[in-house]
């Protein structure tokens, strides 16, 4: 087996173990075209460009808050960059690391404009 087939393997076995964490009763999870629509995962409607109906309308809401979720993920890999390689540590420990990640962001968000005080505060430079 070739690298290329063993990465290809990898990165469709992280993808099933994505959608199998986010399977939570009574939550819905948006997913990209590449997925059909299943119970608790939403995929944008295949072939619409600009909302004349419902449904293209929903593809324009889907794809806005899709946008949103990448660009809250670029922010928090380039402030965290453990992020960026989490595919060293085991699956608990990589979500445990996200987990962190995220809540430290969210504090930070939360507490100060900046996140100097930080470093100030507690001397960690």
């Amino acid at each position: 087996m070739s690298n290329d087939d063993i990465n290809a393997r990898r990165r469709e076995q992280v993808k099933l173990n994505m959608l199998t964490v986010a399977a939570v009763a009574g939550k819905y999870y948006l997913i990209d075209g590449g997925y059909g629509n299943t119970p608790n995962y939403i995929a944008l409607y295949r072939g619409v460009i600009s909302p004349q109906d419902a449904k293209e309308l929903f593809n324009l809401h889907h794809s806005s808050l899709r946008n949103a979720i990448e660009r809250i993920f670029s922010v928090i890999k380039n402030r965290f960059p453990i992020l960026k390689n989490t595919s060293s540590h085991s699956f608990v420990m990589a979500t445990d690391v996200i987990i962190a990640c995220c809540t430290l962001h969210n504090f930070t968000q939360i507490h100060s404009n900046s996140e100097y005080w930080i470093y100030e505060e507690y001397d960690l430079q």
